[in-house]
C-alpha cells in the first residue's frame, strides 16, 4: 500500500444496543496494536494510549494478533446466533459444547500450520484458552463453561444481531470463514467451521434456513454430527 498501516484489536467488551449507542459492559481489555506495514512504530503511540488511560500493547506480528482475537471472536458466537439461543446455554450444553471445542481447536490448527503463534490479548489470555480447550471434552467443560458462561451469559453474540437485524450479510466470512478459507489453502480439514458459515450464509439470504435452526439445537447437532464423522 502507498501509506503505512498498523493494525488494531479492540478487546474491551462492548455492545451495539441501537445505532449510535455503545455499551461498556466492563474495562477488563484493552487495545493491541500491530504494525502492517513494516517502516510503522507503534511503540510512540502505545505509550501516548497508555499515558491516557488505555491498555495497550505492541506486537510484532499482526496476523498472531488478528488470529488470536478471532478465536475469541469465534466463541459462543455462530452456534448461538443460528439456534437462536444465549451462549451461556450452548457452553452448559455438553454436545454443543463439543463442537464449539471442535470449531476452536480447527481455527488453531490452521493457526499452527500458518505458523502463527498464539499471542495474549489484553484481558484475553488466548494460551492458557488454547490449553484448556485442548483438554478432554467434559473436563474443558467443566474448567470453561462457568467463565465462558457467566462471561458471555444471555448477552447475545454479533452475528445474532446480524441475523436478526436482517442485514443480508455477516461478519462470519471474516470469523468462521476464514478459517474455512485458510483450511482450505493449507490443507487443513474444518468440517465444523464450514457447517457452521455455510448456515450463516444461506439464512442471511433466506430467512426461512434461520427458521428451520432457530431453538431446534438437535437439528444442528444432527447435522454436525455427521460432519464430523465424514
Amino acid at each position: 500500500p502507498e501509506q503505512a498501516l498498523l493494525a488494531g484489536s479492540l478487546t474491551v467488551p462492548v455492545s451495539l444496543d441501537e445505532p449510535g449507542t455503545i455499551q461498556l459492559h466492563s474495562r477488563r481489555g484493552g487495545l493491541a496494536l500491530a504494525p502492517v506495514s513494516p517502516e510503522v512504530n507503534v511503540a510512540p503511540l502505545v505509550r501516548k494510549l497508555r499515558d491516557a488511560g488505555f491498555k495497550a500493547r505492541r506486537y510484532t506480528d499482526f496476523r498472531a494478533m488478528k488470529w488470536s482475537k478471532l478465536l475469541f471472536n469465534i466463541l459462543g458466537n455462530a452456534q448461538s446466533a443460528i439456534l437462536d439461543l444465549p451462549p451461556s446455554h450452548i457452553f452448559a450444553d455438553s454436545e454443543l459444547f463439543r463442537y464449539e471445542r471442535a470449531a476452536f481447536r480447527e481455527a488453531t490448527l490452521v493457526m499452527e500450520r500458518m505458523r502463527l503463534a498464539i499471542v495474549p490479548l489484553p484481558g484475553l489470555p488466548a494460551p492458557s484458552l488454547r490449553r484448556a480447550m485442548s483438554l478432554p471434552p467434559l473436563l474443558a467443560q467443566m474448567l470453561l463453561e462457568p467463565q465462558l458462561g457467566g462471561a458471555r451469559g444471555n448477552k447475545m453474540p454479533s452475528l445474532w444481531w446480524d441475523l436478526s437485524r436482517g442485514k443480508g450479510r455477516t461478519e462470519a466470512s471474516f470469523l468462521n470463514g476464514a478459517v474455512v478459507d485458510a483450511g482450505r489453502r493449507y490443507d487443513v480439514p474444518t468440517p465444523v467451521n464450514s457447517v457452521l458459515w455455510a448456515i450463516l450464509e444461506k439464512s442471511t439470504k433466506l430467512p426461512s434456513e434461520w427458521e428451520r435452526y432457530r431453538r431446534q439445537p438437535d437439528r444442528l447437532k444432527a447435522l454436525l454430527r455427521t460432519a464430523l464423522t465424514l
